[in-house]
């Protein structure tokens, strides 16, 4: 294929280039708007989750209280709270790793979390390779390790 001569010809050339880089650059802000939109669902699915698992740990208590179900509560609490102290040491690290997401990416002062990077989509993959992936990856499988110990053969698939 030859190059066009005509200046007429390298002008459109040149601006179809120019439009494909602002077609690019658009759809990394329509991706960055719907990881805004995940987030945000996440966040309030996180939210409806911790109140239904305190409702939960709250009828234990209830259910300790009344004689009539007083022995199967006391069974079944132990293993809740040993559940329980497992998922928050995982907690801890998903939030520890979305903490060090968001230090790397800078937030802009006086508000609570928007980003300065929030453009530059490397840096969650910069730090799942500097280990933090491992380091989720482990925590993860330790977590489905120990909740199966905890419940036992009887309940685990």
């Amino acid at each position: 294929m030859a190059l066009p001569k005509e200046p007429r010809q390298k002008m459109i050339n040149i601006m179809y280039l120019v439009l494909t880089a602002l077609l690019a650059l658009n759809v990394s802000s329509e991706i960055l708007k719907a990881f805004k939109v995940v987030n945000a669902s996440l966040v309030r699915s996180n939210e409806n989750l911790t109140a239904s698992s305190l409702e939960i740990y709250n009828s234990f208590d209830a259910a300790i209280k009344d004689p009539k179900t007083a022995d199967k509560a006391n069974q079944y609490k132990p293993l809740a709270d040993k559940i329980k102290v497992e998922t928050e040491t995982l907690q801890k690290v998903i939030d520890d790793f979305r903490a060090s997401i968001v230090a790397s990416a800078g937030v802009k002062e006086g508000t609570k979390d928007e980003l300065v990077k929030e453009d530059n989509l490397d840096i969650g993959t910069l730090l799942m390779e500097k280990g933090g992936g491992d380091k989720l990856y482990n925590a993860i499988q330790t977590y489905q390790t120990n909740v199966k110990a905890i419940m036992g053969k009887d309940y685990v698939n």
